[in-house]
């Protein structure tokens, strides 16, 4: 039976990067997962991603001068701290409910995952993510 909504396909609990995370263990849980974007609620509770090429770029100044002293005072900070001064920004990403048609979704996943959703009151739940590598 081939799948036809997004549930058949997705990762179930997804892992994710909560504000009060330091950039240390959001650069280990990409790096030991071989993730390349990890889903976060933004400040208003919207879901969107963190990219490990944002991350990258946060912590290059440090890896440039060789400054270790630098670089563990970044990997150091929560990432609240480091979204509130404006030194990574977030990926607008969509989000599907688990229902949804794959045929639908194929189109947006080719350069971004999409995360999956269920309306839990005002919020929305992540309860999957899809990614071009789960339609192969």
């Amino acid at each position: 039976m081939s799948a036809k909504i997004a549930e058949d396909l997705m990762v179930r609990n997804p892992t994710t990067v909560e504000p009060w995370h330091n950039i240390a263990a959001v650069r280990r849980a990409m790096l030991g997962n071989s993730y390349s974007f990890l889903p976060v609620r933004d400040t208003n509770g919207v879901w969107k991603l963190l990219s490990d090429v944002a991350v990258v770029k946060y912590l290059r100044p440090a890896d440039n001068s060789g400054n270790k002293s630098l670089r563990n005072k970044l990997l150091g900070k929560p990432l609240n701290e480091i979204l509130e001064a404006g030194d990574i920004e977030l990926t607008e990403c969509k989000c599907y409910a688990p229902n949804k048609n794959i045929g639908d979704i194929k189109k947006i996943i080719t350069m971004l995952p999409a995360l999956i959703v269920e309306k839990d009151g005002n919020k929305e739940r992540l309860v999957g993510i899809l990614t071009a590598f789960d339609l192969l």
